[in-house]
């Protein structure tokens, strides 16, 4: 039987605490930035930024851009203007996190067993990271893009809406042309994963 399936990422392949890792990731952003904006401002921004992705229910812009509009206000200045030193904290400082995530036993094995069965495999990761962040944790799971052959990885760049929305499982469908095949959600969320996928008729 032919199947499509979406992966959760973040303690489903990779163990990675979100209550652990987020304050280690704002200290160390908030860190790199600090010459440029206080710390308490960037974190409180950042914060309001997110909660607009959460709660976001129109689908005129991408997640990307309405953290944007949040986020650059609050520590008034453009996104020009901090470019390279995000990608700087990208590069050179995010891949430090790795040491607070360890690799989840058995996901790798799991994904190459649907990987060898035909199924589609997609990363349904809640996208309020940009790509390159979501890239990286794929790799501390060992499931790097360079190897295996995901039909879509969720990012902020390039969806509408975020968990626990289940327009954000039905864009998913979309972003794969519908699949005729049955789609079936793994996650470890009872409400981010398992209900908003079961509210649009998937098995999960």
């Amino acid at each position: 039987m032919s199947l499509t399936l979406l992966l959760d990422m973040d303690d489903t392949l990779l163990v990675n605490d979100m209550d652990r890792f987020l304050p280690v990731y704002l200290q160390k952003l908030a860190t790199h930035l600090q010459d440029s904006v206080s710390p308490d401002q960037m974190i409180l921004s950042l914060i309001a930024g997110t909660r607009a992705m959460v709660h976001k229910q129109m689908p005129g812009k991408t997640l990307e851009s309405t953290f944007d509009e949040i986020f650059y206000a609050g520590i008034k200045g453009t996104k020009e203007q901090f470019a390279g030193q995000l990608n700087d904290f990208y590069a050179r400082v995010y891949p430090d996190l790795k040491s607070v995530t360890a690799p989840m036993p058995g996901a790798v094995n799991f994904v190459e067993w649907a990987f060898a069965q035909g199924y589609t495999v997609a990363i349904a990761t809640n996208p309020l990271f940009p790509r390159t962040a979501i890239e990286q944790r794929l790799e501390w799971a060992g499931l790097s893009l360079s190897k295996y052959p995901f039909a879509l990885v969720t990012s902020f760049e390039s969806l509408h809406y975020a968990k626990p929305n289940p327009a954000y499982y039905a864009e998913i469908l979309a972003q794969l042309a519908w699949p005729e095949q049955p789609v079936a959600m793994v996650g470890n969320s009872l409400t981010d994963d398992i209900q908003p996928a079961r509210a649009i008729g998937l098995s999960a």
